[in-house]
Order: structure tokens, then sequence, then C-alpha cells
């Protein structure tokens, strides 16, 4: 990392530092990005906010979430591997959540195609890379009534036991109620006898 860059990190970290709470920290984040609303591309944002990430601070990776979302309309395919990588730091639900809806999310709002992709993280041992995978679906869902979509990544997590995953499953569910009430009550139906009995009062009702 440049100098410059590294001198951008460390008062960025001093000024998280000096904060508290998740609003004042989304506040710090926001202002830090839109200091790179003149670049070219998203390349010097991405790299401060990856110096955040992998950094030990909850703040920090707090912000560096915030940043990126707060592009998400300018993210593109190439973005992928490199968020791809931050899931595996992933130790917060709240991190999941703005990592896989605030981020990932309208990579897959624009392109279907990432649900492929979404379903083998589905099947991971990991559990925030699962509650990351059902986060990065709600977007598509809740803007675009995507149900399907919805159904089609919930389907090998019905029986999960995890809370943080049920969690996350019961939300997508919820989002799919609202964008398709019938096709979801026929998903839930379906899926009625695999479904895991702390994950059903979590459920839309049927």
């Amino acid at each position: 990392m440049a100098p410059g860059k590294d001198q951008e990190v460390e008062e960025l970290r001093r000024k998280l530092d000096s904060v508290s709470g998740d609003a004042a920290v989304r506040t710090l984040a926001r202002k830090a990005a839109r200091l790179h609303r003149k670049d070219r591309t998203l390349a010097p944002l991405i790299e401060l906010a990856h110096a955040l990430w992998k950094g030990k601070s909850e703040s920090g990776k707090t912000a560096a979430l915030e940043m990126v979302s707060s592009v998400g309309r300018r993210l593109e395919e190439d973005h992928w591997p490199e968020l791809k990588g931050w899931v595996g730091d992933v130790r917060l639900a709240k991190h999941a959540d703005l990592l896989g809806r605030d981020v990932l999310g309208w990579l897959v709002q624009r392109d279907r195609a990432w649900l492929r992709v979404l379903k083998h993280w589905a099947l991971s041992k990991n559990k925030w890379e699962r509650r990351v995978a059902v986060m990065a679906v709600v977007p598509r869902a809740r803007r675009m009534g995507d149900a399907e979509a919805a159904h089609d990544l919930c389907e090998s997590l019905m029986g999960d036991a995890d809370p943080d995953v049920q969690e996350a499953v019961g939300l997508l569910l919820c989002e799919s109620f609202e964008a398709d009430p019938g096709m979801t009550r026929d998903f839930l139906s379906r899926w009625d006898s695999r479904t895991h009995a702390t994950l059903r009062p979590l459920l839309p009702l049927r």
C-alpha cells in the first residue's frame, strides 16, 4: 500500500476509535467514501476498505462494509473475488448482513446467475458463509419480487439448526411472502416435513 494510503488508513482508524455506535461509524465511513467519489475507478476505495476489513477492530470492519455498500451501484463482476475473500473473516451477524445484503446484494440483484454461487455457499460448514448467502438474496426478493430466487437458495437450509442462519432464512422467506404469497405458501408446504422446529416460528404465516 502506498505511503499516502497508509496515512489515510491510520487517520480513519483514529477517528473510528474516537466514536461509539454503529450510526457514528456509518457516518464516518460514508464521509471517507465521499472523498473518493471523483476517483476514476473504485480501486482506491476498495483498497482502503480492504485494509480496514483485515484489521482487528470491529468498528473498522463495519466501516469497511459501509464504505463499499455506499458505492454498491458501481460494483462490477470483477469485485466479487475480492469481496468473497472477506466472507471467511466474518464473525458477527451484523457483518454478515452488511456484506450479504448491502454489498453483494447489489451484484445479485443485477445478475441472477450469482445465485449458483450462493447455493454453493449455502452448503458451507461455516455458518457465517451460509448467512451471507441468504442475506445476499434479500435485495433481489425485496426490490424485484423474485420469490423463486429466495426459495432456490433456502431449499438446503430449511433443516439448518443454527439460530444465526435460521434468522436470515426467516427474514428472506418473509420477503418472498411479500413478493408472492401463493408461491411462498407452496414452498413452505413442500418443505414442511424437513423444516427445523426452531425455524418454524420465524416463517411467514401460511
